[in-house]
């Protein structure tokens, strides 16, 4: 906490815009340094944005979709009887080839184990036949999914998901760096910040 990047990122302001308000909420910047200078310059600004993959999390978690939803729509806290207290995603990337005029992505058929596809949330995709076929040369193919009791299990049993999935040039974050606790910043890391902190409670 006592991390220059910490003093630059929340200042005073922040505690209290912070404590004014109620529920839970997220900001979302982005920071540009001048290693010359040492200045720094505030990029792309956000409130209330889960970034790309936690929305996928919480309707694992929750194992329904239309619940989750139903149960926004009536007033409901859909994670009052959720399914599984934690879930984790998986990001598929498709790798950009170098060509003579630059770099290509590939076109191809996303193929996913039928008891698998409740777990594979597809980003530019069509029915083709009994197969999904991408509809726009982009880096993001797919999130997929898992649910666990524990988060080392909900890590698991995503990862357990995505062997079940195929596309040319397939990438994704290797489970290893998932898990590790080696660097600060890593989401095992901060999750145990925050219980040694007690600032998360499991009740």
């Amino acid at each position: 906490m006592k991390a220059k990047i910490n003093k630059l990122a929340f200042p005073p302001i922040v505690d209290k815009m912070a404590k004014d308000h109620q529920g839970v909420f997220l900001w979302d910047l982005s920071m540009y340094f001048d290693m010359k200078t040492g200045k720094v310059y505030p990029g792309e600004f956000c409130p209330n944005r889960y970034g790309y993959s936690p929305f996928y999390n919480e309707l694992a978690q929750v194992g329904s979709v239309k619940k989750f939803f139903e149960d926004i729509v009536n007033r409901k806290n859909p994670f009052d009887e959720a399914a599984a207290p934690y879930g984790a995603s998986v990001r598929l990337f498709n790798i950009a080839k170098p060509t003579d005029t630059g770099w290509a992505l590939k076109s191809g058929k996303l193929i996913a184990e039928e008891d698998a596809t409740d777990q594979v949330w597809p980003m530019y995709v069509r029915k083709s036949g009994k197969s999904m076929v991408n509809t726009k040369y982009d880096w993001d193919i797919a999130v997929v999914t898992g649910q666990g009791d524990t988060p080392h299990e909900a890590i698991e049993n995503a990862y357990k998901n995505s062997e079940r999935v195929v596309f040319p040039d397939l990438y994704q974050l290797p489970i290893e760096s998932f898990l590790s606790t080696r660097y600060a910043e890593s989401v095992l890391s901060r999750l145990e910040y925050l219980e040694n902190k007690g600032w998360l409670s499991h009740e």
